[in-house]
């Protein structure tokens, strides 16, 4: 039998469990044979098991190292390969090892290793244990390698060292990442508290108490972000309590108690979070209006008890178990309310009580009647005893009675008692009771003249106030009737005069909060009012000075009048509130006034734009509901009038249409490309769009195209020279064939017939003619050709042709080709076809104007390879007849030269139309717009803004008016109308009334 070694199975082959599953089955197939004998088979078989017992084992103690290191996936690595260790160990414990181990030691055979079995145990908690980890070790990789918030990778190293918790690394990977959420944490916290977001701050604290942590967080993180979180919510809580304090006095003005109420709960819960003190300004304005609402529920709560034991009464009228005590009970229960009883429920009411008494009365006289008789016998028994008693009982109560005499301040009776039981006084007892009499009798004097002179003070003073203390005093001092009824009838005198004062002041009272009133609204209107703030100011000081006078006046009128003064001095603090903000308003106004106004003159200046974008963000913080706001806040306004300075300081640095020469034409290039891409909306897009365009074709005329880098007049000149144009030397016949030789020739000399070779191709090509007689030659010496004298011009003088002159150069070029009929047809169709092109790729506006023309001359059926100059090639006489055709349509060239110069006078204008900030639009009051602004000029302008952006974000100019001396004339329409706030420019040139696209 032939066995696969079991090294081979360790490098992985397929086929090795196989082998090792027929080794096994051969020595279990040995053990059954009764007849064994020791054979080569026993022996390889042996041989092979103990070799693969080994190699499992190196395995197994590989993997123990790596657990014990704590390479657990590194373990479970190495078991898994290929043929899988558990798999292997399993096969080779067969259940009948021992017996197969016996049998080799009985036969003196090796026996195998003993297979490390707890090994395998311990990778099977390995795998217990791995198995979890693993979507924790991948959840962990993604957000290693995804960048995840710390929170999140936390949070599964968290879960990773809880079930790991044999590794020793994962505590350090924990702790570096602790610290660095504390710095994350810090960054956070500064974030949250710059936006305000306070829900986050709460969430970090408790993030930082949730105790997981294996770092000791720095000692003022946590403080710091406490502090820092109840820093905003206390803000937030103040701004709020500002805004419900303006939303409690509006409840309060149109009487909406339910709206005030919810006001008035979220006001304490804001206060509560605010910190916010009873002294506090913002509590002192709101104080009045509380007061209001918690009068109105205590006034609800009364109303709603009082109901309530009305109802309570009148179900009791009906309840016959009740005896007259606990009737009443409920009938006093309705008199604490203050209002009575209701009369019709009043009247049952007696009754009901009425019958319970006559009843109650009735039984309690008949079970008194029986009792009085025993109370008669045992007073009888007492009486008796009373007088068969001591003589000194009766002295005690005696001096009891005096004594209770003298307690209730009726001393003259005590004093007559005592004298009447003189004899009975002589003991200590009797004594001590005489004294206390004499000490009573010096109180009672003192008293009586505390009091005199308290009513007397009473009587004289003038004031209210230490009358009313001196009418208080004496009312505690009086002690007889006759002193009550003197302090009654002077606290009623003091009464009297103290309701007159009270109604005087009550009255002035009255008249200032009418007053002030009256000036709060005339200050309510003038807000609104432009050029009114020296008198709103007079206003205000009137009305600060009538609160004044109010508060003075509070202690001398009734409570209900305070709460006047309170809303009217909340409306004061919000009226200067609004004061000092127009103040703000006006004064950034005019700021910016100044900064909008740029001179056409001065050199533009970037901070003056920078300033002035930062005045309007100013002003669009501070006034977010301000009409000027939504104009200020388009991102049209700062952007056009940098734009629009930027182009200006472009047409300055030009200074006219055309480029001096090739490095200025680069220049511009640059310039109008830098233009293009910082200012993509700018309305002037497409002027210096098409300026560039114009710029880049006459680039073109100087360095060439993608095509060939050979200018254009290089091009030109080549064009009119070489052997057939320039150099050429040609015989003509009297039959109007010409012939173009290679060089200069005479044959005057000839008299016979002869033949001479001629050029027949581009390349030099030369033919042969038939025998020619010279007769029939209008010449027998060479002559120059026609095109000569146009080719000897453009070589001469196209290198010297300025940029601005080459248009009308090739003008000139084309029209001479047109009129030359002595210049073959086809070659002048060429010459002049080229012309075009160049002219046409030399200047773009050109270029729209000669597009029908090249039209007319690319003719699809036109031949340019015809060899013109072979008086005998058939397509060239094709070729110049169709030639002459598209000649003849040249009638509109000089036309189209013309509107291309009236093209570049238009974009001349556009390019050198100045325009600047001057202020901006706003309206009146009557809804009319004004253009606010300090310019002026004596010469007529154009008022323009800059449109929108639309989908694409370009922006257009748009005609509002125009101005002269200070004076602007709008024509707005109601469709397309600015917003307020939009900046104004000027042009000292006209501009069309249709919006021009900045495209």
């Amino acid at each position: 039998m032939s066995l696969l070694h079991p090294r081979k199975l360790y490098t992985g082959q397929v086929c090795v469990m196989t082998e090792l599953r027929r080794t096994i089955d051969e020595i279990r197939f040995l053990l059954q044979d009764d007849a064994f004998v020791v054979t080569d088979q026993l022996t390889q078989c042996a041989a092979d098991y103990a070799i693969q017992c080994h190699d499992v084992n190196v395995r197994l103690r590989k993997c123990e190292e790596f657990l014990h290191q704590g390479l657990r996936s590194e373990a479970l690595h190495l078991a898994e390969m290929a043929p899988n260790l558990l798999d292997l160990l399993g096969q080779l414990d067969f259940p009948e090892r021992s017996e197969w181990v016996d049998l080799l030691v009985g036969y003196s055979l090796p026996k195998p290793e003993p297979l490390l079995v707890d090994v395998a145990a311990t990778l099977n908690e390995a795998y217990a244990i791995q198995e979890p980890m693993q979507r924790l070790l991948d959840q962990h990789r993604l957000y290693a390698l995804a960048r995840s918030p710390l929170t999140q990778r936390l949070k599964v190293l968290r879960s990773l060292a809880e079930i790991d918790f044999t590794a020793g690394h994962w505590e350090p990977d924990i702790r570096d990442m602790e610290r660095a959420r504390f710095r994350e944490i810090e960054s956070e916290a500064r974030s949250a508290v710059s936006q305000g977001e306070v829900d986050q701050l709460k969430t970090l604290v408790a993030e930082l108490n949730n105790g997981q942590w294996l770092e000791t967080a720095p000692a003022t993180l946590l403080r710091d972000v406490k502090q820092k979180g109840g820093n905003v919510a206390r803000n937030q809580a103040r701004e709020q309590l500002e805004l419900l304090e303006e939303a409690l006095h509006g409840a309060h003005s149109s009487m909406d108690l339910a709206q005030a109420r919810q006001m008035r709960d979220a006001w304490k819960a804001n206060a509560k979070t605010a910190q916010l003190s009873p002294q506090d300004e913002l509590a002192v304005r709101a104080a009045p209006v509380l007061d209001w609402v918690e009068d109105e529920d205590r006034r609800d709560a009364a109303e709603k008890a009082f109901r309530r034991a009305v109802a309570e009464l009148e179900q009791r009228l009906d309840d016959h178990s009740l005896t007259s005590t606990e009737l009443q009970q409920f009938g006093h229960a309705v008199e604490k309310c203050g209002r009575g009883i209701p009369e019709p429920l009043k009247l049952r009411y007696r009754n009901r009580v009425a019958s319970l008494d006559f009843g109650e009365t009735r039984r309690n006289r008949l079970k008194i009647g029986g009792i009085v008789g025993a109370v008669l016998a045992v007073v009888g028994v007492i009486c008796v005893a009373i007088y068969l008693g001591n003589e000194a009982e009766k002295s005690r109560k005696i001096m009891a009675a005096a004594g209770k005499l003298i307690e209730d301040a009726k001393l003259d009776d005590a004093g007559k008692l005592l004298a009447e039981h003189a004899a009975r006084m002589t003991t200590d007892e009797g004594l001590a009771l005489k004294n206390k009499l004499a000490d009573a009798v010096r109180t009672e004097h003192d008293r009586a003249a505390e009091f005199a002179a308290a009513l007397e003070k009473g009587q004289q003073v003038e004031d209210l106030g230490v009358g009313e203390k001196a009418i208080k005093q004496a009312r505690d001092l009086a002690r007889n009737a006759d002193e009550k009824i003197a302090v009654g009838k002077l606290e009623t005198a003091w009464t009297i005069r103290r309701d007159a004062e009270v109604a005087q002041s009550e009255l002035r009272y009255r008249s200032i909060v009418e007053s002030t009133t009256s000036r709060l609204g005339k200050l309510n209107s003038m807000l609104t009012a432009p050029g009114v703030e020296s008198e709103a100011r007079q206003i205000m000081e009137l009305i600060s000075s009538d609160l004044g006078s109010l508060r003075a006046l509070e202690s001398k009128v009734a409570r209900e009048l305070t709460s006047q003064a309170a809303l009217l001095e909340s409306r004061y603090e919000s009226f200067h509130k609004v004061y000092g903000e127009l103040q703000r308003k006006n004064a950034l106004l005019q700021r910016m006034a100044q900064l909008s106004l740029f001179s056409p003159k001065a050199e533009p200046s970037e901070s003056q734009v920078g300033e002035y974008r930062e005045l309007l963000q100013q002003f669009v913080t501070a006034f977010p509901n301000d009409s000027l706001t939504p104009g200020f806040r388009g991102a049209g306004n700062v952007e056009a009038a940098q734009a629009a300075l930027a182009r200006r300081k472009l047409a300055t640095d030009w200074n006219q249409f055309w480029p001096k020469d090739g490095a200025d034409v680069e220049l511009r290039i640059k310039a109008c490309t830098s233009f293009l891409t910082d200012y993509p909306g700018s309305p002037d897009r497409a002027a210096v769009s098409h300026y560039l365009t114009f710029l880049k074709s006459v680039q073109w005329r100087e360095k060439g195209d993608e095509d060939s880098d050979q200018p254009v007049k290089s091009r030109l000149r080549s064009l009119f020279s070489g052997k057939l144009i320039r150099d050429g030397h040609m015989l003509r016949g009297k039959d109007g064939k010409c012939y173009y030789l290679a060089e200069e020739t005479d044959y005057s000399s000839r008299s016979f017939a002869f033949k001479f070779k001629y050029l027949s191709g581009f390349n030099g090509e030369l033919k042969s003619t038939k025998d020619i007689e010279p007769l029939t030659l209008e010449t027998l010496k060479t002559t120059s050709p026609p095109q000569k004298v146009i080719a000897d011009q453009i070589y001469e003088t196209v290198s010297d042709v300025e940029l601005k002159a080459w248009d009308t150069y090739l003008q000139k070029l084309a029209m001479t080709l047109v009129s030359a009929k002595d210049v073959d047809d086809f070659l002048r169709y060429f010459l002049l076809l080229r012309t075009v092109q160049y002219a046409s790729n030399g200047n773009s506006l050109l270029a729209a104007e000669l597009k029908k023309s090249l039209s007319d001359l690319e003719d699809s059926q036109m031949d340019l390879s015809a060899s013109w100059m072979d008086p005998n090639d058939s397509s060239a006489k094709s070729a110049r007849q169709l030639a002459d055709v598209l000649l003849k349509r040249m009638t509109d060239l000089e036309g189209a030269w013309k509107r291309a110069t009236t093209a570049q006078e238009k974009l001349n204008s556009e390019l050198f139309r100045l325009a600047w900030p001057v202020g901006w639009v706003s309206q009146t009051a009557d809804r009319k717009w004004a253009l606010q602004t300090s310019w002026t000029s004596e010469r007529k302008h154009a008022l323009m803004f800059v449109s929108a952006a639309d989908e694409n974000g370009i922006r257009s100019w748009l005609p509002l008016g125009t101005a002269q001396g200070g004076v602007a004339e709008l024509d707005i329409p109601l469709s397309g109308a600015p917003p307020e706030g939009a900046i104004v420019f000027v042009s000292p040139l006209p501009i069309s009334q249709k919006p021009v696209s900045a495209r």
